[in-house]
């Protein structure tokens, strides 16, 4: 589930979708099976929009804050481990006009990316000064480079190791210790061009790579005692049925989510989860223009996000595959829209990350304004799947940790 990869900035186009998103009124697909809260993020000081890429088990979220073209990286800190209450904070640029924070382990360590004085993006490390931050504060640092002038990390596993590209080049940083702010960047194998956009647990990085006929695929980097070695998803279904596109997230039963299209789909993007043994199940339903897909958990429940009209996008959640199935069912896609209290005036308009207790992080229009929320699951007496999502969620909270700073 470590994912969320570099987007870029919320610009007047996306602001325009936003708007005319909410002004929407069709609905296409069902309500999710339980209820949620939704925590408006905010913003950073006099900023006026943001956006949410991942969320720890823990429930801290990370993702961009800005106004008029500049934007920073930040963290929002919960009161309490996966409360709906918390506080957002910046955690640091390189001194450019820009920046992101995409992805945070377990620990609250933090990976994203930020503009120098030059204006070249640049990697970073934030870790905190004690596990999961706590207001004690943490530290950026810059990672290695490998002699490009532009790198965006996009995920993070719980070791500390940082996926990302480096201009067309896919990359991984791995620390000298485990969770250390000091390490090496190294390139991984690639076709002609590519980006690792998710990593996971057991070192398995996903992104994007050149495909059949110079298009991009969705590709996954498995790591082996020879190195790494790469599958795009165009080897595993065939070019005609599956062409441009990229893997967004991998969780750590090595399930990859992202989206793809060709011929099968006209041209339109469709959603996938792609397991470990080749199995492909495709997330679309014929009345909707595209789908495509974000981050997975651990026990395989899905977010995305979906159209079903010109101009409008929503956030979706896909359950069908928590039982290993890998056949789409449409009975267990979801319109997260119809989750949430109408009264409150959101518009969802994409979802990013989904944590293990079942807390899903993105962004959608509040009062005219692009905002960052985070969606926390109301308890209800019974429903095993809340039970089990919040068990496994406490289990990796409880798992021995290590150091969050050392070198």
């Amino acid at each position: 589930m470590h994912a969320p990869r570099a987007r870029p900035a919320l610009s007047s186009a996306i602001v325009a979708l936003s708007l005319a998103a909410t002004a929407s009124t069709v609905r296409a697909q069902g309500a999710p099976p339980r209820q949620y809260y939704i925590t408006d993020i905010g913003f950073i000081g006099g900023d006026t929009a943001s956006a949410a890429y991942h969320v720890n088990d823990y429930g801290q979220v990370v993702g961009y804050s800005g106004a008029g073209g500049n934007y920073q990286p930040f963290l929002w800190q919960p009161v309490a481990p996966n409360s709906i209450t918390g506080s957002i904070h910046a955690i640091g640029t390189f001194g450019g006009a820009s920046g992101a924070a995409t992805s945070i382990n377990r620990y609250g360590q933090v990976s994203g990316y930020s503009t120098d004085s030059s204006g070249n993006n640049q990697m970073f490390l934030w870790s905190p000064t004690a596990n999961n931050w706590n207001t004690t504060g943490g530290s950026m640092h810059q990672l290695g480079s490998v002699g490009y002038p532009n790198y965006w990390p996009t995920g993070i596993n719980d070791s500390g190791q940082v996926a990302g590209s480096a201009t067309s080049s896919p990359v991984l940083w791995t620390p000298n210790t485990s969770n250390g702010t000091s390490g090496t960047t190294q390139i991984l194998p690639v076709s002609s061009y590519g980006s690792a956009r998710a990593l996971n647990n057991g070192g398995e990085a996903a992104g994007h790579m050149a495909g059949y006929g110079g298009t991009y695929q969705a590709v996954r980097y498995t790591p082996g005692s020879g190195g790494y070695t790469y599958k795009n998803i165009g080897d595993v279904l065939g070019s005609a049925a599956y062409g441009p596109g990229a893997a967004e997230g991998v969780n750590d039963n090595g399930i990859v989510t992202g989206s793809c299209s060709g011929n099968a789909s006209g041209g339109q993007p469709r959603a996938f989860l792609w397991n470990s043994s080749d199995q492909v199940c495709t997330i679309y339903t014929p009345n909707l223009l595209y789908t495509a897909g974000n981050d997975a958990n651990e026990l395989g429940a899905a977010v995305g996000y979906f159209s079903d009209a010109p101009n409008v996008t929503k956030s979706y959640l896909y359950e069908g595959a928590m039982n290993g199935g890998m056949t789409f069912d449409p009975n267990q896609f979801y319109d997260l829209q119809y989750g949430i209290d109408p009264s409150l005036g959101w518009n969802l308009l994409g979802a990013f990350g989904i944590n293990n207790a079942g807390q899903i992080c993105g962004y959608g229009v509040l009062n005219g304004a692009t905002h960052a929320y985070l969606l926390t699951p109301v308890p209800a007496p019974g429903p095993a799947l809340l039970l089990g999502l919040g068990a496994l969620a406490a289990a990796r909270r409880r798992r021995a940790g290590s150091p969050t700073s050392s070198t």
